[in-house]
């Protein structure tokens, strides 16, 4: 833009409890029409939304209106209404705005105009009654006794500061490309007629969550990765709630670009996402990792990478990364990496009363090196036998604070090693953590089961206590996958995380709670962790949560025993094939017989075991093609097999009803 004049604007909404203002700087040249969106981006208010006029003393702009005297914005210049004029936004709240233009200047070289050069204050919330409706709301939320102050709070999603203002993100918004009409979307990018509407309405909601809370670019991001989903034959969208999907997808693209890293300039959490999705935590990262999957794709993949990552700084995390990968012509020094592991374990840690607190510390430093491969060495015995090494050899209350945890976090044979090496610091002087004697000596309690019917997943929950503070071991086992661990968590009270699980059950007539004796709860969690791999569909934050939740299930009672898988040979495969095809001649016996071999093979021994996710799995498995004939006969017939309730057999049935019609399509 050299050469190009700049007028930089002052944007002021008035009547406010606490100033409210933009600079943003634009081209002399900028039609009204074009300036409209700079303003509803800089300010914070939605494009589209309201009506809006400009007023000035060459007349009114906006939408062209012959009635109100409206004229086409498009057709008049900011030069040629400045430098004053007014800006009325919402005819409804009223919101009226003065630009001044206080600087005239030519472009600076490389630099992109428009942009958000200052300002203060937030927006206040659409459709919040104007400047008497906004003081209405600010003074309910500042007063928790206000009649109205949870209906507000709710509203806002956890409430609204007045004077919150990041230059950064409203200039980033300026700097974002509007997206195309959804309707456009559809027929842009070839979504098929049959799962037009739901993608419409997945696609809905991750625009508005990446709009308000992101940008555009992971806005387009999500479009990108819903439109390969809903061209998939059969597409996993055509089932399933658009919430969840919705989720999955947003925090599939946040995996993908390290969206969790707190450096990233958009940082969010897992658990920020879910909450202001309205979805479980553990659903959503469930959700993602199918996407992830399904798409074939993973983190820092160049066609879902966001432009704003080009430079990244994860310098630290690539170091690991390059260790991991292989040797290199200057490696990173590995003694450099423990010792930091020890140095940045803080201070305040070590006066922590709260033992449980150190626990949960050294278990997400452990949970760095987790299911990484090393060539031609051990990961633990590298990295636990490393650091257990280097600490002690440096005698400090840090090196000793780690050695005490890892003396109950660590694995055979590296736990005995810590414990060692703590105690010959300690005997050296070395002053001991105020929690040393009490770290991981908790006494287990009665465990549950909260499992659906169909035998697809399950959660545990283990009480245990620290001298009567109780906390909960949360397991989800999978066993559709194999029995593996998905996500696994420290909670609150035992009896709290029951009542928000009972009200579960009482909504979902598909699950149950029971207790479970804790030896076998320990026993089914072995096996369990045992099968989880680096390459398992985890939740993000499992690594760091699983060397607290094996030291807890080691502290349950061993001696349970679990039921034996059920074997099946040739013959008897065979005969479930021959019973299958009495009943329905005619259907293809290649494709009866894979389906039973999965079964046996990859699903606990249990062949004739149906649910809505292992429908999901078979109609993926090419080797079982074509299956949409066979489909919905076999879910009958093996529904009619289980011990399931007649609603839960109907759902089976149009489920396997649905797929067969979209595989055929």
């Amino acid at each position: 833009m050299k050469g190009v004049r700049i007028h930089r604007i002052k944007i002021t909404l008035l009547e406010m409890p606490v100033p409210v203002w933009r600079a943003v700087e634009v081209p002399a040249d900028i039609t009204l029409a074009d300036l409209y969106g700079v303003i509803q981006k800089a300010m914070g208010w939605e494009l589209n939304y309201h009506l809006h006029v400009f007023e000035s003393a060459r007349g009114r702009f906006g939408e062209p209106d012959p009635e109100l005297k409206i004229q086409d914005a498009a057709s008049v210049t900011l030069d040629e209404v400045a430098p004053r004029f007014e800006y009325l936004y919402d005819f409804g709240d009223n919101w009226r705005h003065t630009i001044v233009v206080e600087e005239t200047f030519t472009a600076e070289p490389d630099t992109r105009y428009p942009r958000v050069a200052g300002g203060a204050g937030a927006c206040p919330p659409e459709d919040s009654g104007g400047t008497f409706g906004y003081a209405e709301l600010l003074e309910a939320l500042a007063d928790p006794a206000h009649e109205e102050h949870e209906h507000y709070l709710e509203w806002t999603d956890g409430g609204h500061d007045p004077a919150a203002f990041d230059v950064e993100a409203a200039d980033r918004r300026l700097g974002d490309p509007e997206l195309t009409d959804i309707g456009e979307w559809l027929t842009d990018e070839r979504i098929p007629k049959a799962v037009r509407a739901k993608a419409s309405d997945i696609v809905t909601i991750t625009d508005a969550f990446c709009l308000g809370h992101l940008d555009t670019e992971f806005a387009e991001l999500c479009r990108q990765a819903a439109a390969k989903l809903a061209r998939k034959r059969p597409s996993p969208l055509a089932r399933g709630d658009l919430h969840i999907w919705a989720a999955g997808v947003v925090y599939a693209m946040g995996r993908v670009n390290f969206l969790g890293d707190g450096t990233h300039p958009l940082h969010m959490s897992a658990y920020e996402i879910a909450t202001l999705l309205d979805v479980k935590k553990t659903t959503m990262q469930n959700k993602a990792t199918r996407v992830l999957d399904i798409l074939e794709i993973g983190t820092f993949d160049p066609e879902f990478a966001h432009p704003g990552l080009v430079n990244h700084p994860l310098q630290q995390a690539g170091e690991l990364l390059r260790l991991l990968s292989g040797p290199e012509p200057e490696p990173v020094p590995l003694d450099d990496l423990l010792d930091a592991m020890i140095d940045d374990v803080p201070d305040g840690l070590l006066d922590d009363p709260d033992p449980l607190q150190p626990e949960m510390f050294f278990s997400e430093t452990m949970g760095a090196w987790w299911g990484q491969e090393l060539i031609d060495a051990d990961v633990d015995e590298v990295f636990c036998g490393g650091v257990i090494e280097r600490a002690a050899g440096r005698r400090t209350p840090r090196a000793l604070a780690l050695l005490r945890a890892l003396a109950v976090l660590a694995p055979a044979p590296f736990d005995a090693c810590a414990a060692a090496s703590a105690d010959e610091l300690s005997s050296a002087g070395v002053p001991d953590p105020v929690w040393a004697d009490a770290i991981g000596r908790v006494r287990p309690g009665k465990c549950w089961s909260h499992h659906d019917i169909f035998g697809d997943q399950r959660s545990i929950f283990c009480g245990f206590a620290y001298d009567g503070a109780e906390h909960t071991l949360c397991v989800l086992v999978d066993d559709s996958l194999g029995r593996i661990v998905k996500d696994a968590y420290i909670a609150g009270r035992p009896d709290a995380v029951l009542g928000e699980v009972r009200a579960q059950v009482s909504a979902e007539p598909t699950t149950v709670l029971e207790s479970v004796d804790p030896a076998v709860a320990r026993a089914l969690l072995e096996t369990a962790f045992a099968n989880t791999t680096g390459s398992s569909p985890v939740s993000e934050d499992f690594a760091g949560e699983r060397a607290l939740a094996l030291s807890r299930v080691r502290a349950l009672p061993a001696g349970g025993v679990l039921e034996p898988t059920p074997m099946h040979d040739d013959q008897a495969r065979q005969q479930l094939v021959d019973d299958f095809l009495k009943d329905h001649p005619g259907l293809p016996a290649d494709v009866v017989r894979g389906i039973i071999d999965f079964g046996c093979d990859h699903d606990l021994g249990r062949p004739l075991r149906v649910s809505p996710a292992k429908l999901d799995q078979l109609v993926f498995i090419p080797a079982l093609w074509p299956i949409e004939d066979v489909l919905p006969a076999w879910t009958r017939w093996a529904a009619a097999r289980q011990d399931l309730p007649d609603p839960a057999r109907t759902a089976l049935a149009a489920i396997a009803d649905e797929h067969a019609a979209l595989l055929s399509t």
